[in-house]
């Protein structure tokens, strides 16, 4: 309003300076008749008052361009930051694929070296349909690229196959590749605490779950009942874990969801009583029964993702319980 009034006199100002002739003369004059006098006075006051207005205008736009750009400013601003952000992860994920994908290709082979099959190799495979009796993880390949790695995971039903490795904490391979690589996908590994010979009463196994559905993301296959039942008739509700020399196999019987601040990894230094009282707790967060149970003497591995992204409070846990070990 300030800026109002000032135009506003300067205006009036402007008016007074015109010829004296122009305010004694009739109004109806100066509109008819043709003077030079009455042209001037025609010609500057539209102008005048047009260059008043106009300026008054101006700033009032001006104002709000200036909130309209910041806004965009703004606005923008969170567009490239938001655009390069989802660059990253994507070029996180390819190269996180890439690197695992490499290791698969240098040390893990299923090919058949022996040029037969054995009557004993044709009777596992027909009772674990996803094993391979000539599956073969080149450990000496492996240590070579991290002598860290403990063994090999394969969840034939939701298609994960992982080297599974062992650091000091249980932070480092949660943003480390199984190469040591700094990577969003991190690695399968397992908790510190546990024996890297995976013959723990009690083992947990960990991996993030990805958005692009790797490492652990299909895990959460298992909260649907009917797949779980779909597995169950095509004999493969179970994993494997290589060793050197040996295959271990864990039939699942259990499928819960816990919430972070549980701590179900306190029951990792297990004795049976600890076991049994483990077995209680997971029995009454199941979201079904799977019609197998496990025993406190048994030999159980955790696996263990987030629910829905690292922000959920909840934990998804697939159960295995040890039934054979296969020498290779």
């Amino acid at each position: 309003m300030g800026d109002s009034n000032k135009e506003g006199s300067g205006l009036d100002s402007e008016l007074r300076q015109q010829p004296e002739t122009v305010n004694t003369e009739p109004e109806v004059t100066a509109f008819t008749e043709n003077t030079p006098t009455t042209e001037n006075s025609n010609t500057e006051e539209p102008a005048d008052v047009t260059s008043a207005d106009s300026s008054v205008i101006k700033k009032k736009i001006r104002k709000g361009d200036i909130i309209r750009y910041i806004i965009m400013g703004i606005a923008i601003c969170v567009f490239i930051f938001a655009a390069i952000q989802i660059v990253r992860i994507v070029r996180s994920y390819k190269k996180a694929q890439n690197i695992y994908n490499n290791i698969d290709n240098k040390v893990y082979s299923t090919e058949d070296n022996s040029g037969a099959v054995s009557p004993s190799d044709s009777a596992i495979n027909d009772k674990y349909p996803g094993i391979n009796a000539y599956a073969h993880i080149d450990f000496d390949k492996l240590k070579a690229i991290n002598e860290r790695i403990a063994g090999w995971i394969d969840v034939p039903s939701v298609g994960i196959s992982y080297p599974v490795v062992q650091g000091d904490d249980n932070d480092y391979y949660l943003n480390h590749t199984v190469t040591g690589e700094e990577n969003w996908s991190g690695a399968i590994f397992l908790d510190y605490r546990n024996s890297p010979l995976i013959d723990d009463l009690h083992t947990f196994i960990y991996g993030h779950h990805m958005q692009d559905n790797s490492m652990f993301a299909s895990l959460l296959e298992y909260d649907s009942k009917d797949f779980f039942d779909k597995q169950a008739a095509d004999n493969n509700n179970y994993f494997y874990i290589y060793l050197e020399n040996k295959v271990q196999v864990y039939q699942i019987f259990n499928v819960c969801d816990v919430t972070y601040d549980s701590n179900p990894e306190t029951f990792i230094i297990a004795s049976e009583r600890t076991i049994e009282k483990y077995l209680a707790d997971i029995d009454k967060f199941k979201l079904y029964d799977t019609g197998v149970t496990a025993e406190a003497s048994d030999h159980i591995v955790t696996l263990y993702t987030c629910q829905n992204g690292s922000a959920n409070p909840e934990r998804h846990m697939v159960h295995g319980k040890l039934i054979a070990t296969i020498d290779q």
